[in-house]
């Protein structure tokens, strides 16, 4: 199931998905909310029908305490046992995907981007409500099927595209409410962004205790990183294949709104 059903279990000023919906015009709060709530009603059917339910969502993390509890709480009422599986990256692998993701979102900007552990908080809390014997952590990464050919979603954006929503950051704030949709900037071709040097060792520091609670509640090591293969600087200058593949939102509707 997709995240919406998390959303009862949250407060509202919580969950930054359900911002940037509606911000965009896409549905009013009301709806975003009933239409979860519906979800959650549908899921209750559906559990007497079936014996293994999978929900996965990014959104998880974003629940405190309380709101755990809750969660659990409806499981428990559906009379099912609950496994809470979590996928943790080295946080220097995990940092340039994220700067991306929260740029593409209009969320953040390189200047404006706070490096914080948000990995252990959330594992200890699932750990204090649903018990650390029912925790399953794991390394993310690949882990190739025979005859399977997984599509790969959510692509780290390119360099040129991570400094147009830097730039749109300063010019067109997400709150405004005048953002366009961000699947443009997947369009704009150039190298993969990654993090400067300065903010993988910055993210390594401040990651340090949680690397160590991981090896040592759930013996989760990872290699050491190599920050040669991380830029010094970000590059400001944009190829021809950059600055084409950009000319073309001039005759398309995919160009972003500013209001």
């Amino acid at each position: 199931m997709n995240h919406w059903p998390i959303v009862p279990f949250l407060k509202q000023q919580e969950f930054r998905p359900l911002d940037n919906y509606v911000l965009r015009g896409f549905a009013t709060r009301d709806e975003v909310w009933a239409t979860a709530r519906k979800l959650l009603r549908d899921f209750k059917v559906e559990a007497s029908r079936y014996r293994t339910h999978v929900i996965s969502a990014e959104q998880l993390q974003l629940l405190n305490t309380g709101s755990a509890q809750g969660l659990r709480g409806f499981f428990d009422g559906l009379g099912l046992q609950t496994k809470v599986v979590v996928y943790v990256r080295h946080p220097a692998e995990r940092l340039s995907s994220l700067i991306s993701q929260k740029l593409r979102g209009g969320q953040e900007s390189l200047r404006t981007f706070l490096i914080e552990d948000r990995i252990s908080p959330t594992i200890r809390t699932y750990a204090e409500v649903f018990g650390k014997d029912n925790m399953i952590i794991r390394r993310f990464g690949p882990r190739p099927i025979s005859g399977l050919n997984p599509k790969r979603l959510n692509e780290s954006l390119s360099v040129p595209a991570v400094l147009l929503a830097d730039q749109l950051f300063a010019m067109n704030l997400l709150a405004a409410g005048a953002r366009g949709n961000e699947r443009y900037l997947d369009q704009i071709v150039g190298p993969k962004f990654l993090a400067p040097r300065s903010m993988v060792r910055e993210a390594i520091e401040v990651h340090r205790a949680c690397l160590d609670y991981l090896e040592k509640e759930f013996g989760i090591q990872f290699a050491e990183v190599d920050l040669s293969t991380f830029p010094e600087v970000v590059s400001r200058e944009m190829s021809s294949e950059a600055l084409a593949s950009i000319a073309t939102f001039s005759t398309s509707r995919a160009w972003p709104s500013v209001g």
